[in-house]
């Protein structure tokens, strides 16, 4: 049943229409894995960015994606089901698991505190197992990992519980990579280059990964062994100063439930906030911020066909309203396009001063989602 099906039909209440790429999916991991010659995986935490892990991982595997990275246990074991093979990446590590539990499903937990490689040295000494956990450095974003300097020091100091461990990968997380011009990409850079530097001292081998989405367009210095993009995969842009490399993964259509014209002086939306300057065409559409579109997007525009109508007034939870009195006013719109082109998305996040990544996952359960 089409939109236009639905509305006409009195038994049925429209929602919105959320559609979704696979094959722009698995379209963006070719081109960000064909800037490497080394490996590139995949993000598929918070359920692929909220498009459906279930149906994104598996195409990516077909693809020749082979590493997978979620956060929570029950992200490791949703993606387990579907792809028993793939190598998975817990990367909230012991916080969201016990070491039995990645002995169960087979991932590889990432340890980013001194707390969590003393409880995986504890297990590793009552019993043996292949899994090979990931180290986690911190080399200035603040945000999880050993700093730098004293994981630097762990390994000049106790090389051997280096050994014992015997991670499969040593990561750091870049900052500021969608900033190129940035200088703490390239203190980031040298710091990783340290830590590499003083394992390859100890006379360990490892692999390092460092680079994120836009991590790859910074150049294969950036690159080491592993690549992590997440956001890119799903149309969001790597590079904000130059248009959108990628593909678009996304779009979505709301039904418009009522069109009415309102006065001079008239007010819309909760607060009153926005006053007719002259008489409007306003157009009622469902969708609002309980379907993941920020409360703050008055002024944002959306498409209907090729033209932009704005946001008027506050979203409600359940709806916003859009002045069409730009339209021709014999024409009567079924729908507005929240994300018509590859650049929509961003550029929506950017006027409810926001990112990409908060308006893709926030996106609500009410869409009717439709897999390309």
């Amino acid at each position: 049943m089409t939109m236009v099906d639905a509305m006409q039909d009195n038994s049925v209440v429209p929602t919105g229409i959320l559609t979704i790429n696979i094959s722009a999916i698995v379209d963006n991991w070719r081109q960000l894995a064909s800037m490497t010659p080394t490996a590139c995986g995949a993000v598929v935490k918070a359920n692929a960015y909220g498009l459906g892990v279930t149906k994104v991982a598996p195409a990516l595997a077909e693809a020749g994606c082979q590493q997978f990275y979620v956060v929570t246990l029950s992200e490791a074991i949703e993606l387990r089901q579907c792809l028993p093979e793939a190598t998975i990446v817990l990367l909230g590590g012991l916080s969201h698991s016990t070491p039995q539990d990645c002995v169960t499903y087979h991932l590889m937990p990432v340890l980013f505190s001194n707390v969590a490689v003393d409880q995986w040295l504890e297990f590793i000494g009552t019993q043996s197992t292949s899994i090979r956990p990931v180290l986690k450095v911190d080399t200035g974003m603040h945000r999880l990992g050993i700093p730098w300097r004293d994981f630097i020091g762990w390994v000049e100091d106790k090389p051997e519980q280096l050994k014992q461990i015997l991670p499969s990968v040593i990561m750091s997380h870049l900052a500021c990579a969608d900033i190129p011009s940035h200088d703490l990409n390239d203190r980031q850079l040298k710091r990783f280059q340290a830590v590499r530097e003083a394992v390859q001292r100890s006379g360990i081998e490892l692999s390092y990964s460092l680079a994120n989405s836009s991590g790859l367009f910074l150049g294969q210095d950036y690159h080491f062994d592993f690549q992590r993009p997440g956001s890119a995969l799903y149309g969001i842009n790597p590079t904000p100063a130059k248009p959108n490399p990628m593909k678009q993964v996304v779009s979505l259509r709301l039904p418009v439930l009522q069109v009415k014209l309102i006065r001079q002086g008239d007010t819309v939306g909760y607060g009153a906030d926005y006053v007719a300057s002259s008489d409007t065409r306003i157009a009622i559409v469902f969708g609002g911020y309980a379907d993941g579109l920020p409360r703050c997007l008055t002024g944002a525009k959306v498409s209907v066909g090729d033209h932009k109508v704005p946001i008027i007034g506050r979203l409600s939870m359940d709806s916003f309203v859009v002045d069409i009195t730009s339209l021709d006013s014999a024409f009567t719109p079924e729908q507005v396009e929240v994300f018509p082109d590859v650049s929509s998305l961003d550029q929506l996040a950017a006027e409810a001063n926001t990112i990409g990544y908060e308006l893709l996952t926030r996106l609500g359960r009410r869409y009717r989602r439709s897999y390309v």
